[in-house]
């Protein structure tokens, strides 16, 4: 029997049969929840938010295999309400540039475009791999990988739970937690620290704590980035700053650079040398001098 749907407004006039129907399914539910509690606890329990995904990348892929998040299945019509009722996303090979923090770790096996269920945040089990960087804490997508993450200075998932050891392993993650904004070592590769009347044109490549490099020889004062110095005087190259990312690129807010304005190091350095060479002739200008009064007070006292 067909249970029959009830429009907006309408009396709700409830048969035996509908409600006989109504608990079947939501016993049958509650023996799905607690199949799925007995075979696999941590997933149960842990997946904070979940969705629905669309393979799309053209393979079968395993439980715990990560996918990056593309657009809507589902698009939004008046005349067909499955937009409202249910988010069904299209899950993509890893893109770094797409999918940097977008990504959702499959709680299911699923062929080549099955729908299954995926976390998109909270907790979940996934493999990461140190890639050199062990003392790290969040980890991200890895480009062109549904196998792993790896570990990032700015990840969007945080590491709750890894062993520790080199090369991928299953550790617990907390995903969403992305960070906006994030310490880097920045590495002069160029310009000059500015004169009394001229700006400093120092550019930089900009590394993550990781030591991956993300820019190369950048100016933090020129658009898309954020970083702000004087218009004239000297100022010393950065060493740290500063970064955050936006519409998928990394984008150097602050630096260490500081302005001074009084002397540029090059003049300092040349007025050192001009001061120690002065302070050498003073003292052979003294000797002289001793030497001289030395000689007068021989001859006024023989």
């Amino acid at each position: 029997m067909t249970t029959q749907r009830v429009t907006r407004g309408a009396p709700l006039l409830v048969t035996p049969d509908d409600f006989n129907q109504f608990a079947a399914a939501a016993n049958a539910q509650q023996n799905r929840e607690g199949e799925l509690l007995q075979s696999n606890p941590a997933t149960a329990i842990t997946s904070t938010r979940t969705l629905l995904v669309s393979n799309d990348t053209g393979t079968d892929l395993p439980q715990y295999a990560i996918v990056g998040l593309g657009n809507s299945k589902v698009t939004f019509d008046e005349d067909n309400d499955i937009f409202l009722e249910r988010v069904i996303s299209s899950g993509q090979v890893p893109d770094l540039d797409s999918h940097r923090g977008r990504f959702a770790v499959l709680l299911e096996p699923a062929a080549a475009g099955a729908v299954v269920s995926a976390a998109v945040e909270g907790l979940v089990q996934v493999k990461v791999d140190d890639a050199g960087q062990g003392g790290l804490r969040t980890a991200e997508i890895v480009h062109g990988s549904t196998d792993h993450l790896e570990l990032i200075g700015y990840g969007s998932a945080a590491i709750v739970y890894r062993p520790g050891g080199a090369g991928a392993e299953w550790c617990v993650v907390k995903l969403g937690t992305a960070p906006v904004y994030f310490p880097v070592e920045l590495q002069a590769s160029g310009g000059a620290q500015g004169t009394d009347s001229t700006p400093a044109t120092w550019r930089y490549n900009v590394l993550d704590v990781g030591q991956r490099v993300l820019l190369t020889n950048i100016d933090p004062t020129v658009s898309p980035h954020q970083a702000r110095r004087p218009d004239w005087g000297a100022v010393n190259q950065a060493t740290a700053g500063v970064a955050t990312i936006l519409s998928d690129q990394v984008i150097v807010a602050l630096t260490d650079e500081v302005w001074q304005p009084d002397l540029k190091y090059e003049e300092l350095s040349q007025l050192q040398s001009q001061l120690a060479a002065l302070q050498s002739q003073v003292n052979v200008m003294q000797l002289n001098i001793l030497n001289h009064e030395s000689r007068i007070y021989a001859l006024e006292h023989p």
